[in-house]
């Protein structure tokens, strides 16, 4: 880390914790998407988190930060959310400052917790689809507002941006916009009638973790209300999750019938926004679930 960078954040922590912050060490943590980097600041009796980038909006970790609080007061003791401590800007830096989460190979039962957990958060309700604001997926804005229908949300601020932005870049055809406005138009009959769910957004195995607490933890969200199958299709989409999640979250919150048959519809969204950022890898994918239509 750039090391005046560095010393901005440590007089940061030192004045929101009213104490001085004695560092041991600054490691680098994984590599997190989005362009960010991570660091890991390892003092007593608290280590810290830190993501860092460059060039992104200015409002990018304030975002980040509104949906940990939504997720952290939905979930209570369901699930771990890292507790944002602030946000801000050096020279050309943005910065996001967390406590950092004690984290730990999966327990046997970690999966069947996960399921239970998600359940509880989909629980969490409102009366429109989206958001009051617009926030971030991956690097991307991600228009919100709200919406009395499901189906128009998914349309008008999910599958046509990305589809649109995919275009223009050139990374799918004209045939594939026609069969993606074809699924867009027959999504009333397509989708199930719930009431809208505050989702994770971003739900897949790199955004969970166990921890030492034996609870599991759920960060880097792109919240908003939706349909609940939008997570669940996300992290099958991705791969990694073992049965029991999908058994847990089944027995506490059960899916409408059919649920299996419309992930590829309900990933779709992700997909566009795989194949804009992270090339052509999903595009399969795409072509698979966009068939017959």
């Amino acid at each position: 880390m750039d090391k005046q960078l560095l010393d901005a954040i440590i007089k940061k922590i030192e004045a929101k914790i009213d104490a001085t912050f004695r560092l041991k060490s600054v490691r680098d943590a994984p590599s997190i998407g989005s362009g960010n980097k991570a660091y890991i600041l390892d003092a007593e009796p608290i280590s810290y988190f830190v993501k860092t980038n460059v060039g992104k909006p200015k409002d990018f970790f304030e975002k980040e930060v509104d949906g940990l609080h939504m997720l952290s007061i939905a979930v209570m003791r369901h699930l771990v959310v890292p507790r944002p401590l602030f946000w801000g800007e050096f020279e050309g830096y943005q910065f996001l400052v967390m406590e950092k989460i004690s984290m730990k190979e999966p327990s046997t039962d970690f999966f069947e917790k996960l399921g239970f957990g998600m359940a509880q958060l989909h629980k969490n309700t409102n009366h429109f689809y989206g958001l009051q604001e617009d926030n971030y997926v991956g690097p991307d804005v991600q228009t919100n507002g709200k919406y009395e229908s499901w189906g128009n949300f998914y349309t008008k601020c999910r599958v046509l941006p990305q589809m649109q932005k995919a275009f223009d870049n050139q990374r799918i055809s004209a045939d594939d916009v026609k069969k993606i406005e074809n699924i867009c138009i027959q999504l009333p009959s397509l989708l199930p009638q719930e009431k809208p769910s505050l989702l994770h957004g971003d739900f897949w195995i790199g955004n969970v973790s166990d921890t030492t607490q034996s609870i599991p933890s759920i960060f880097d969200p792109s919240v908003y209300y939706g349909n609940r199958e939008i997570d669940i299709a996300m992290s099958s989409l991705m791969g990694g999750f073992d049965e029991s999640f999908y058994a847990s979250y089944n027995n506490e919150f059960p899916l409408t019938k059919g649920w299996q048959q419309r992930l590829g519809i309900n990933q779709l969204y992700s997909i566009l926004v795989l194949i804009n950022n992270y090339g052509p890898d999903y595009y399969e994918k795409l072509k698979e679930v966009i068939k017959g239509y």
